[in-house]
């Protein structure tokens, strides 16, 4: 027989012989041989605390029942998750947390997919002893401007707490009272608005957190789930888009281990929902006699191009597609095109390196960049690198970091780069950060702390991250779009703007004349001519980059409005109403062209394929 090898060992689970890698916990050792044990307060990106007692098992040799989720595995170890001791403690767990729980499961949020649900028709008793009046506590409590708290239903298995005390550290959340009068609270009463609050609506494994945005809006077997991207920031998270009637109801996170591990920030999460499809423009709008009036889309289109063809230009969202920002590229040969807002974008530092090389680094520079604002996934894999033994030293007077900080100096972020390289010298990999901004001033001396600290895309991640979800992306196939001077674009005669933006705020010339490409509550505005609407980026296909280069693919969750187009098929149809050569309007002639001038996306695209075809 052939021993197994150095880093792990050989169990027995009811029966099933395994080998499990030294220091895996039970729990996760009992899925390899497609052994379930249920759970409540574990999470696999959560420290073990053993709360709930739903995992108790057998173990050989020991006098008493023991937590799965706490519990390493050992050599030789012999498990029972089955026997008449285990399902009995079962039982009274389950029957201990319905004491009080209420039965309200036809009006909750969490219904048919509730670990509670399911772990009773699974592991419960069936039936309760309990006849008493159970405990009342205050429910629909708005714990935040986001979250709802009903605490009649809180198991308290404290992954909220847990979640806020290890994830980002800023303690949003906190158990008061002690015993039978414990519960969630934030601390001295202040309003939980933590920009990852919305994490806890997926970790509660009951309805006792459920989103104000989504409340009573679909059960989950009525949804359409279709996997995308984010488009609040450039780190680019995996979620799923779920959708009723085709329309988008809600986001949840998708684990890409690469790029999010699992997390989604409340501005991706909630922000990022398409406005509800009775407040945007259900045709195209042209401008008569003062009034904006609907319109066939050849008379917005021609109208669009008279504007433009004389002395027009053109603002993009820095989140429209990377097959829109091609087409602009072509356009922008004739026209003035540049991207907007141009804050976002780094055109002459991108950034070197894999986001999941943060988690171990060392050392840490942020020079003006404050990611717990500006990509707050970003800041989770900082705060990782910091609990794993990373020095982090920020420059400039954000830092939503403050907890995990080693260094924080103020003022001039260029002025004290010689202060943060001697703060971190040492060994191991290392990361600099900068903002975008500070690219054109200050590259040099950015380049020279990223030398001095041995900051390498190899092992660590170097550059200025670009803001914009797919600012990264016009880099790569739009570069003349990327480079061009947005203010400059702003004194044209005519400008469209196109994708999500505050358009409204525009500060355009005050002769211009405004055509609009959104997907957006349309605002009263004189100037503007043209109205083009455009279906969200969760209601299109399309490809995007996020900071580190990578290409992920933006699936459309819902339909966008009957007469709204995506940004490629709009920006195409102007091109070609100008008489652009080489912009065609369809999606497989635009990708066609774009492979081959980038073949990058060709990978990308042909996954899309088969997955088409499955």
């Amino acid at each position: 027989m052939t021993s197994p090898p150095a880093d792990t060992v050989k169990l027995t689970i009811n029966g099933q012989q395994l080998s499990a890698p030294k220091g895996m916990l039970l729990v996760e050792a009992a899925k390899l041989v497609d052994i379930d044990i249920p759970i409540f307060c574990y999470e696999p990106r959560l420290k073990p605390v053993g709360a709930c007692r739903m995992c108790l098992v057998q173990i050989e040799k020991l006098p008493r029942l023991q937590t799965a989720c706490t519990t390493p595995v050992a050599a030789d170890m012999v498990v029972h998750s089955d026997t008449p001791e285990v399902i009995a403690a079962q039982n009274g767990v389950l029957e201990l947390l319905l004491a009080n729980h209420p039965l309200d499961c036809p009006i909750c949020d969490k219904g048919g997919e509730c670990p509670l649900q399911d772990n009773t028709f699974r592991y419960g008793p069936g039936a309760s002893r309990f006849t008493e009046e159970k405990r009342h506590k205050e429910k629909a409590f708005p714990l935040g401007s986001r979250i709802v708290l009903d605490r009649e239903r809180c198991i308290m298995c404290y992954r909220c707490v847990r979640f806020h005390q290890e994830i980002p550290a800023d303690e949003a959340l906190a158990a008061v009272q002690r015993g039978a009068e414990s519960e969630i609270a934030t601390l001295d009463g202040e309003p939980y608005e933590s920009i990852f609050a919305g994490n806890t609506i997926e970790l509660c494994p009951v309805g006792a957190l459920t989103s104000r945005q989504y409340r009573f809006k679909a059960r989950p077997w009525d949804l359409v789930r279709t996997p995308s991207i984010c488009s609040g920031c450039a780190v680019g998270c995996n979620i799923e888009v779920h959708s009723r009637t085709e329309t988008v109801l809600r986001l949840v996170s998708r684990a890409n281990a690469e790029v999010d591990g699992g997390w989604l920030c409340d501005r991706g999460r909630f922000e990022t929902v398409p406005t509800p499809q009775n407040c945007r423009p259900a045709r195209p709008l042209l401008r008569r006699d003062g009034s904006l009036v609907e319109v066939t889309w050849s008379e917005a289109l021609a109208r669009a191009a008279e504007l433009l063809g004389t002395g027009g230009g053109m603002l993009a969202s820095s989140s429209v597609s990377n097959e829109a920002l091609w087409l602009l590229q072509r356009v922008s040969k004739r026209l003035p095109v540049a991207l907007w807002p141009p804050a976002a974008l780094a055109s002459d530092w991108p950034v070197q390196g894999k986001i999941e090389n943060l988690a171990r680094c060392k050392r840490i520079v942020l020079v003006g960049l404050d990611a717990w604002t500006d990509l707050p996934i970003l800041a989770l894999w900082i705060r990782k690198a910091v609990q794993g033994g990373a020095r982090l030293v920020v420059l400039g007077d954000r830092n939503g970091l403050w907890r995990s900080t080693t260094a924080w100096l103020k003022g001039d972020p260029l002025a004290h780069l010689t202060e943060a390289a001697n703060t971190l010298q040492g060994e191991g990999p290392a990361a600099v950060l900068a903002h975008p901004s500070l690219v054109a001033s200050g590259r040099t001396q950015l380049e020279a702390l990223a030398t001095a600290l041995g900051a390498t895309g190899a092992t660590g991640l170097v550059g200025a991250p670009p803001l914009g979800a797919n600012a990264r992306g016009a880099l790569d196939v739009a570069p003349d779009v990327a480079r061009a001077d947005a203010d400059q674009v702003l004194t044209s005669k005519a400008l469209l703007a196109i994708g999500d933006e505050q358009w409204s705020e525009l500060h355009a010339g005050s002769f211009a004349r405004l055509i609009l490409a959104t997907s957006q509550e349309l605002h009263d505005d004189p100037r503007i001519d043209v109205v083009l609407p455009m279906a969200h980026a969760y209601e299109r296909q399309g490809t995007i980059t996020n900071l580190e280069g990578r290409i992920q693919l933006q699936e459309g969750g819902a339909s966008p409005p009957p007469h709204a187009r995506a940004d490629w098929g709009i920006v195409g149809a102007l091109a070609q109403q100008l008489g652009i050569p080489g912009c065609p309007g369809e999606l497989h002639a635009i990708r066609s062209l774009l492979a081959d001038e980038h073949p990058a996306l060709t990978n990308v695209l042909r996954e899309e394929a088969l997955i088409a075809r499955v």
